[in-house]
C-alpha cells in the first residue's frame, strides 16, 4: 500500500485537514469563510504566509464566480527568485508548461556527486548525466514542500564548493 488517507472535519462536515500516511505522506489544510465556502487549500501542515504552497479561492459577489491560484505558479516564482539569487551556479530557460525544469549547473565538477549530497539531506534532483547532459539537473517544482526543498538546497550549496572546479 502506497498511502492511506484520513480526514479531520468540522461540525458541519467540512474537511479541515487531509492526512496521508505511507510512502507518499503529506498533509493538506483547508480554510473556509463565514459562509462555509472553501477559501484555501494549504499543501503542507502550516501556511503562515502567501508564499507558502497553497491554492486560494476568492468569490465575487456578482456574478457568482470563483477564481483560484495554482501552487505550481507559486513554486515557479520561488524557483525564479532562487535561481536569480544563485545566477553564478544555475542558469536555465524558464519552463512555459509543466512542473519540471532542467537548469545548467555551473562551476560544479561532479554534478552527480552534488545530487547525491543533496539526496542525503532530502532534496531530490536527477543528474543530467541520465540524459547525456552531465552539467544539468532535472528539477521538479510541483511539490508542496518546495520552500523547504529550496531552503535545504540553499544550505547545501556552500558545501558544494569543495566539488567546484577552479
Amino acid at each position: 500500500m502506497l498511502s492511506r488517507f484520513g480526514y479531520l472535519r468540522d461540525p458541519v462536515g467540512n474537511p479541515l485537514a487531509e492526512l496521508r500516511t505511507g510512502t507518499l505522506a503529506s498533509v493538506k489544510v483547508f480554510g473556509y469563510d463565514a459562509s462555509d465556502r472553501l477559501t484555501s487549500v494549504c499543501l503542507q501542515a502550516l501556511c503562515p504566509d502567501r508564499r507558502d504552497p497553497s491554492i486560494r479561492y476568492t468569490y465575487d459577489p456578482v456574478p457568482p464566480a470563483v477564481s483560484d491560484t495554482d501552487p505550481t505558479d507559486t513554486n515557479l516564482a520561488l524557483l525564479d527568485e532562487f535561481i536569480a539569487h544563485h545566477a553564478e551556479t544555475f542558469e536555465w530557460r524558464r519552463p512555459t508548461a509543466g512542473p519540471i525544469g532542467f537548469p545548467r549547473v555551473n562551476g560544479v565538477a561532479d554534478v552527480d556527486a552534488l545530487c547525491e549530497r543533496l539526496a542525503a539531506v532530502g532534496v531530490l534532483l536527477l543528474p543530467g548525466s541520465v540524459y547525456a547532459e552531465p552539467e544539468h539537473v532535472r528539477l521538479g517544482f510541483g511539490r508542496a514542500n518546495m520552500p523547504e526543498a529550496l531552503r535545504l538546497l540553499e544550505e547545501t550549496l556552500p558545501t558544494a564548493s569543495a566539488a567546484r572546479s577552479g
